[in-house]
């Protein structure tokens, strides 16, 4: 039996913080997902509808980041067309409705502009005034155009270049192309321009520059990570993320976060610069003479001091230093929980 009230302060600690935490072994906890909105945004827009379901534009960082943005579906405008006052669908070079395979339910009575579904290569009705891809054709080749424009715009884009919105009078697929997506912040890639926002294309994942006013897709991450904008010591932060109760419904749980070498540095630090202190409590400590991370992870941290200096025995995660620091247990900062993994 342990009598805790034989225990020095300092080892009573470490059996407290040892003995409630459920995580052990190797490996990184932050759990990022991405989600793909297919619907065209201008950057600005596209930041709210990620804010507005409690996710945020894609943080891309690493290439593993890169790999889980896998997204194809994709919406193109076709040359088919409704007139105002008819129900009759009309190809804009009146070609012969000889395919015309709209998707279930599909148009509705209101629609007058028709667009392709990729994967499935149904056709869907809608207002005209939408932003999409589109198709162009010369008479024999269709040519995708990532860009974002309203079906009027779209046909008249591909006239200006001697050719027609596409028509697809028979069976054909659209194939996979090339197209862009909003994301929020890049490690490594800055816009020159004020103005101008990222992109990550679909398949190269190659990042590129464009006016913020641009319409395209884009990707919306959500992450298990929560920063806690409230000014504590090390040993209250530790005891918030462990008491933390989103809501009634939401009971999961929560510790002071692990960093993982060179695959959570970059963004956990892009979540602390929002943090209203210039360093963050993170779950690492000094006790008994040895580093640990307080859910148990496997200490894989390099560079550590073996003995550090009096009183700084915590660890934080700064907005501008490239690496973990220490520092006094006491001061008051934010700090950064995330949710454990649920066990069932």
């Amino acid at each position: 039996m342990l009598v805790l009230k034989s225990s020095p302060p300092r080892l009573f600690l470490l059996i407290i913080i040892i003995s409630t935490s459920s995580m052990f072994g190797l490996g990184s906890v932050v759990r990022k997902t991405y989600q793909h909105v297919v619907l065209h945004y201008t950057w600005k827009e596209a930041w709210h509808n990620c804010k507005s379901s409690n996710s945020d534009l894609a943080i891309v960082q690493t290439e593993e980041d890169k790999g889980m943005i896998n997204f194809a579906e994709y919406y193109s405008w076709i040359g088919l067309t409704k007139g105002i006052d008819s129900y009759i669908w009309h190809w804009d070079s009146s070609a012969k409705l000889e395919y015309f395979p709209w998707a279930k339910s599909e148009p509705e009575t209101t629609d007058s502009c028709a667009y392709i579904h990729y994967s499935s290569n149904k056709f869907y009705g809608s207002s005209c005034e939408d932003y999409l891809f589109f198709f162009c054709e010369d008479g024999t080749n269709f040519k995708f155009f990532n860009e974002t424009k309203t079906q009027t715009e779209a046909q008249e884009y591909c006239k200006q270049h001697d050719m027609e919105l596409a028509k697809f009078v028979q069976r054909t697929s659209v194939g996979h192309y090339e197209f862009s997506l909003w994301i929020g912040t890049v490690n490594g890639f800055e816009p020159e321009q004020s103005d101008e926002c990222v992109t990550i294309t679909s398949q190269s994942k190659t990042m590129a520059a464009h006016n913020c006013s641009d319409r395209f897709p884009s990707v919306c991450m959500t992450d298990n990570v929560i920063l806690v904008k409230e000014k504590k010591s090390w040993e209250e932060a530790m005891t918030y993320c462990r008491e933390l109760v989103l809501s009634a419904e939401n009971q999961s749980r929560y510790e002071l976060v692990s960093v993982e070498d060179g695959k959570d540095d970059k963004f956990l630090r892009a979540r602390a610069s929002q943090a209203d202190t210039e360093q963050v409590w993170v779950g690492l400590r000094f006790l008994g003479g040895t580093w640990f991370w307080i859910n148990g992870v496997s200490m894989g941290y390099p560079n550590l001091p073996q003995c550090p200096l009096p009183r700084k025995n915590c660890g934080v995660i700064s907005k501008t230093a490239a690496r973990l620091e220490t520092t006094n247990c006491g001061e008051k900062k934010n700090f950064l929980c995330y949710k454990l993994e649920d066990k069932n």
